[in-house]
């Protein structure tokens, strides 16, 4: 993780599997301008130790209907890449924001270069379609640790053990979701 705040709190969060702590928000809800207050509104709150920003997206085929609603009212009012999402992250950075900032989306969201816009403002990521078997995935990770930004695989209940155990041992990363 960027910082070892960042790492303590989410250590903490995904040992004690303790995610009452742990906000989600959708970038660019209700509108991109309020996105930044809203981050250091939760960080204000003092309840919170750690925030996934969600990366709207067009066919948000993983999300349940109120993210994937909040996802398109975000896009209708012009949140629509990655480069914006960053922007929004890196203006309450620039007010104060401190909390751990976990991206999460879709493989299609993250264009070639968010990594460099994202260091130092990004701790982790969590794509939710990116398949292990995709050489796309490595070069993915591999952007992602050259830019100090956690890759985050998501497990689901139906994992088998063996696919975790590839999981765990292929992508190197800090935890899995």
């Amino acid at each position: 993780f960027s910082n070892s705040m960042s790492a303590k709190n989410l250590v903490r969060i995904f040992q004690e599997n303790d995610f009452s702590r742990l906000v989600y928000v959708t970038a660019g809800y209700p509108t991109p301008e309020l996105t930044p207050d809203i981050l250091l509104a939760i960080q204000a709150s003092g309840s919170v130790e750690a925030v996934e920003l969600g990366v709207p997206f067009t066919d948000p085929v993983g999300d349940g209907p109120v993210i994937a609603e909040c996802g398109k009212i975000a896009m209708d009012r012009g949140t629509r890449n990655i480069k914006q999402v960053i922007g929004m992250l890196r203006v309450a950075r620039d007010r104060g924001f401190t909390l751990p900032c976990l991206l999460m989306g879709y493989a299609n969201t993250f264009k070639p270069g968010w990594t460099t816009d994202a260091k130092g403002l990004v701790d982790g990521v969590i794509v939710v379609d990116l398949p292990l078997e995709e050489p796309f995935t490595h070069s993915f990770i591999h952007d992602c640790k050259d830019n100090d930004i956690s890759f985050i695989p998501i497990l689901t209940p139906l994992t088998s053990p063996d696919r975790v155990q590839d999981i765990a041992e292929s992508m190197g990363s800090s935890f899995m979701y």
